[in-house]
């Protein structure tokens, strides 16, 4: 048949037509949300997982480039698909593609995980942080997976992503978490056994929050687990880690616009805020961990009376402890306080399972009690991570900017204990040359109010460049590295008190030495959203000058807004009978 002919027919014109009518369709799909959302971009369309076990266009990255290769691949090989679930769902929608149909049935090991996790809900889960442990300061995030498995059984998975930290060293963990990156496991494992360590061994609680997805979205998000698998994937602890990658999953809902806000570090909580201000939040639940739960029912009841209930559980006086919590004046509260003490007692002891379980069914008398505490501490009413302030001392003028997380002038009730956290924090001077104030690569403060049953104690360590007068009241700077143990005491629900005794090591005025150091604190939540901490720092031997230098700080502080704080501070520094003042004003902004 000759082109007059096919011209003739009108079949000319659609051989050339169509090919333009596929590239446009190509172009489009792979500018849809869902598909970028599944390969992983930054804003600028660049891959946030640059490998090629997990691109097909690793040698030639665009959205377009990489959607021509998945088509080819699935046409290539059928058992490309089964790499890929969730690519062929979403590509399988658009008919003009002329996707052949596959049965994903067909994938052995696609469908032996289908049939051992039967998805049909999914949670958000969000671990509290823990300041104390560089792994965990900022909290964690993941998915839950309930469903009923092949056999007819309720199953429940976590789906995390992390890295594992394997050095002291804080310096090279901060270049390697953020300069180099870190080897990143993506893993799919039982719930339970993710969930034990944190609230057993480590004391950090979970919120559960069950996603609003449709049936299909539960579909493509399950199958594009199965696609990060084996996937060779680096961890940054400021570009991505665990809240980017179920930030981005999360895309993968319906919403045409995900709405988020402008930040330098995306945490984990930023993302359970994002998901609720997308409305993608169902319902939420707190699961404590036996710490938390135990000091919570302690806050609430007659401590006096509590140690007497406790004291006849440690004497294996059942008879006794039934009776004290029917003779209260809450049997109720003192029934759920009594069992908060067992589980931790327990958790912490693990022995005598036997006598643990006879106690515990005869203070519960199988009754189903419950105090609903999910609004006590939340997360989504803490402030944001970042700060950027403005602060005047004297005559000079300085800016800092702290990425994360929150200091010891912020609001921190919604935390489960009084804490600051400064990763990477900087501050500059501004007068006649921008210099370098203070750098703190890493600085956290734990204020866990001590109790005589978990005997916490409270921690301080610092990681910094900052400066510190000398014996004649003279601004040094120093390297610093120090660590501080005491103990904090929560005298009222607002009033906070602490000591801390450490030791540290400097280099400064050309010399390296060991110091000691003790501080002594008070923390008071007022009225009118106003905060008052006092702090009282006592330095032996700084810049080795076998001297006493003494700090004295009043600060307060004024949230007004929810991303607006002023501080107004008053400090006095003494050397021997000499003595510093400095009057300083501070205007943060957090977001």
């Amino acid at each position: 048949m000759n082109i007059s002919s096919l011209i003739k027919k009108g079949i000319f014109p659609f051989l050339i037509i169509a090919p333009l009518f596929l590239n446009a369709n190509i172009t489009n799909i792979s500018n849809d949300k869902t598909w970028k959302s599944l390969l992983h971009l930054d804003v600028n369309s660049n891959p946030l997982i640059n490998s090629p076990t997990f691109l097909l266009s690793y040698n030639d990255f665009s959205t377009k480039n990489e959607l021509i290769k998945t088509l080819e691949a699935f046409k290539e090989d059928k058992i490309n698909i089964c790499k890929y679930p969730a690519r062929y769902t979403f590509l399988s929608e658009y008919k003009k593609l002329n996707i052949e149909k596959f049965n994903l049935n067909r994938c052995s090991q696609f469908k032996k995980y289908i049939d051992n996790t039967g998805t049909n809900n999914i949670s958000l889960v969000f671990v509290s942080e823990n300041v104390t442990n560089p792994s965990s300061m900022m909290g964690h995030v993941f998915f839950k997976l309930n469903g009923v498995n092949s056999k007819g059984n309720p199953v429940h998975n976590a789906v995390s992503f992390y890295t594992v930290i394997d050095t002291f060293n804080l310096l090279y963990l901060a270049i390697e978490s953020t300069l180099i990156g870190m080897d990143g496991f993506f893993v799919l494992k039982p719930y339970n056994k993710q969930i034990y360590n944190y609230v057993v061994n480590e004391d950090r609680n979970i919120w559960e929050y069950k996603l609003k997805l449709s049936k299909s979205e539960v579909q493509l998000i399950s199958y594009h687990f199965w696609e990060l698998r084996n996937v060779d994937i680096k961890y940054y602890f400021t570009g991505y880690n665990c809240a980017t990658i179920v930030n981005d999953i999360l895309k993968l809902s319906s919403k045409k616009n995900y709405k988020e806000e402008f930040n330098l570090w995306l945490t984990p909580k930023d993302v359970i805020k994002y998901a609720y201000k997308n409305k993608l939040i169902e319902s939420s639940e707190l699961f404590p961990s036996k710490l938390w739960n135990f000091k919570m029912f302690f806050k609430m009841v007659d401590q006096e009376y509590a140690k007497k209930i406790i004291k006849s559980i440690d004497e294996k006086k059942i008879f006794k402890t039934k009776n004290l919590i029917k003779n209260s004046n809450n049997e109720k509260l003192y029934e759920l306080f009594t069992l908060s003490y067992l589980e931790y007692n327990y958790s912490k002891n693990k022995k005598n399972i036997d006598d643990f379980i006879k106690i515990y069914k005869e203070i519960s008398n199988n009754r189903d009690i419950k105090v609903d505490i999910s609004s006590y501490k939340n997360p989504l009413k803490t402030q944001n991570d970042s700060q950027f302030t403005l602060n005047y001392e004297d005559k000079d003028t300085f800016i800092s900017f702290l990425p994360a997380s929150h200091t010891l002038y912020d609001d921190n009730r919604q935390y489960l204990i009084e804490s600051s956290l400064k990763i990477a924090q900087i501050k500059l001077k501004l007068n006649d040359k921008i210099k370098v104030e203070e750098l703190n690569l890493y600085k956290m403060k734990s204020l866990i109010p001590w109790d005589n049953y978990s005997k916490k104690l409270s921690k301080e360590l610092e990681l910094n460049y900052k400066p510190l007068l000398d014996k004649n009241l003279e601004k040094k700077h120093m390297y610093n590295l120090s660590y501080s143990k005491g103990i904090t005491f929560q005298m009222t629900e607002d009033i906070f008190a602490f000591n801390l005794l450490g030791i540290g090591s400097g280099y400064g005025k050309n010399n390296i030495f060991l110091y000691g150091k003790n501080e002594v604190g008070l923390i008071i939540y007022e009225i009118f959203k106003m905060k008052s901490t006092i702090e009282n720092n006592t330095y032996y031997n700084t810049y080795r000058e076998n001297n006493i230098l003494n700090e004295f700080k009043i600060t307060q502080s004024l949230k007004l807004t929810k991303n607006v704080r002023v501080d107004f501070s008053y400090t006095n520094t003494r050397v021997k009978s000499q003595d510093n003042e400095k009057v300083a004003f501070m205007l943060n902004y957090i977001f």
